[in-house]
């Protein structure tokens, strides 16, 4: 049985970098966040010299999220929202993507 974790937002300490998932759930120790996405200052994630290190911070606390919740592991459900996005997947936008 699922339980509804509601949304979650994991924001930089400097408020630039952030990752949020409108509907995340756990099942049998697997946390799913459902419409993952991710920003920074460039953009795009990973984009630009310091775009992913925007990201270390919201990341440990994602993790930081899921072990409080009992999670053994976790799964990112999302889209590439654009065309550059999808590019540094080798993918096309609108396309589901797991992680």
């Amino acid at each position: 049985m699922a339980t509804d974790l509601g949304n979650v937002s994991f924001d930089a300490a400097n408020g630039v970098g952030t990752i949020y998932s409108p509907k995340v759930t756990m099942n049998a120790g697997e946390a799913i966040f459902d419409d993952f996405a991710v920003g920074t200052s460039k953009g795009f994630f990973g984009f630009g010299p310091d775009g992913a290190s925007e990201l270390v911070g919201p990341l440990k606390k994602l993790l930081e999220y899921t072990q409080s919740q009992g999670a053994k592991t976790v799964t990112l459900k999302g889209y590439y929202a654009s065309e550059e996005g999808a590019a540094l997947g080798g993918r096309e936008s609108g396309r589901e993507i797991l992680f």
